[in-house]
């Protein structure tokens, strides 16, 4: 009973109406009877909607739209708008009261921008307005086309701010309009708007550090991911974009999209992405084009340059989990110069943006594997420097299960001290404090 009490009173907050402030100018409230009248009904509705007497509730729902929309916000809330057609359409099996709903439903979420402009804008009714066109219409394949085309009009007003339900919707129907016209070019283009937009929507979430709304942009992409993978390898990304070329090879936009969704999809190897690459960065070069010139560089064996390009990215990037991938990149890039110390430094920049850097951990466990050279003399313990190794090994697995089984496998092939060694050395006891001395400089244990 308490909780029933506590949903009602969070729906009377909910649905506060405020006649004084009057945001947005009201349609037909002219008097204070008007006023009366629209506090009345929007009374009766929030009662009926608490208790989900959706029929009951849709009649003042209505009035309130159509006489006083400034009422309150909530009546055009999409979720609640939702739960109630939801529940209005499926009971109800008169045809024409059927389409009134729908059309009620279409009309209501393409106008609040006009009466509540800073919560809600033309292009998020437009996405909308398609998500409950599927939701509630008929699944022919002219309304697919209809809702198509209103989910590219709103992503493209919207670009980051578009809502992951929106991104959702949009690539089912792009997926059943591709199977029904076998046409992949409509998910590639569908695939271009998403790694751009909703990689910009995760930055823009992590500079306010709304880790709710990264995940959720996250899990969407993934879908997205998971959606486009069948349609359009490597194979076909080339395949398409060299017919579009002539078409858009002055075209730096369409180009740059192009670029991200090869990135995207892992055909760094392919002649066309490094030909996207060099035209993009030459006209606007940024952290994203400075990050993969360095892996192009790297490709031409060119170290210092892809040093230098890493290191832009790595001053360009906005957040901290964007940086993580060019400081290792800096510290392996040191690895092959064989500046350990440096290569080490950078790779402890990634474990600080990311404590859960495996591959930074592999990477310094690998130079301290290969210290033999460095770590030798009259006072040192041969093979003393695989126990740091190991450490870093062990490390990796613990933090980053995707490299768990290449750092336990490297860390099976390492040899340590022998007894004798040990026994000679004094160092018998094992779990020991130890100190790798020469440039390694960490403690570890005796093994």
């Amino acid at each position: 009973m308490l909780k029933k009490i506590t949903f009602i009173i969070f729906l009377s907050c909910f649905f506060t109406i405020s006649f004084t402030q009057n945001l947005c100018g009201l349609k037909n409230e002219k008097t204070e009877k008007d006023s009366l009248k629209c506090l009345e009904q929007l009374s009766l509705f929030k009662s009926y909607y608490a208790k989900k007497y959706y029929l009951e509730a849709y009649p003042y729902w209505k009035k309130i739209v159509e006489t006083c929309p400034c009422a309150s916000i909530a009546v055009f809330d999409s979720q609640y708008l939702q739960d109630m057609f939801d529940a209005l359409i499926s009971s109800t099996k008169d045809i024409v009261l059927k389409i009134q709903y729908i059309e009620d439903v279409l009309f209501s979420v393409g106008e609040r921008d006009k009466y509540f402009p800073k919560n809600y804008t033309k292009g998020d009714g437009l996405g909308y307005k398609a998500h409950f066109l599927l939701r509630y219409k008929e699944n022919t394949l002219e309304n697919r086309k209809l809702a198509l085309n209103l989910f590219v009009e709103s992503i493209e007003m919207e670009k980051e701010n578009t809502q992951p339900l929106i991104w959702d919707s949009y690539f089912r129907v792009t997926e059943q309009m591709v199977r029904t016209n076998k046409d992949t070019v409509l998910m590639i283009e569908a695939y271009e708007r998403a790694v751009n937009y909703i990689e910009m929507a995760i930055v823009k979430h992590y500079l306010s550090q709304d880790t709710m709304r990264i995940n959720h942009y996250r899990k969407t992409l993934k879908n997205i991911e998971t959606t486009f993978a069948p349609f359009a390898p490597c194979s076909v990304l080339e395949r398409v974009y060299r017919n579009k070329w002539e078409q858009y090879k002055n075209d730096l936009p369409v180009l740059k999209k192009m670029l991200i969704a090869m990135k995207s999809r892992g055909c760094n190897a392919s002649p066309l992405f490094d030909e996207l690459l060099n035209i993009v960065h030459r006209a606007e070069p940024d952290a994203q084009t400075n990050h993969l010139m360095g892996y192009y560089s790297l490709k031409q064996d060119n170290y210092e340059a892809a040093l230098e390009f890493f290191k832009e990215a790595v001053r360009l990037f906005e957040t901290d989990e964007q940086k993580v991938e060019p400081w290792y990149m800096i510290g392996f890039v040191y690895q092959i110069n064989g500046k350990y110390a440096d290569a080490r430094d950078a790779a402890l920049q990634a474990i600080k943006l990311n404590p859960n850097c495996g591959k930074a951990y592999i990477l310094i466990g690998d130079m301290y594997a290969t210290s033999v050279h460095r770590c030798r003399g009259e006072d040192s313990m041969p093979l003393d420097y695989n126990w740091a190794a190991a450490d870093k090994y062990a490390r990796a697995a613990e933090v980053d299960p995707s490299v768990a089984e290449q750092a336990n496998a490297k860390r099976a092939k390492l040899r340590f001290p022998t007894e004798q060694d040990k026994l000679q050395r004094g160092w018998t006891t094992s779990g020991a404090e130890y100190k790798v001395k020469c440039w390694i400089q960490e403690t570890t244990t005796v093994r």
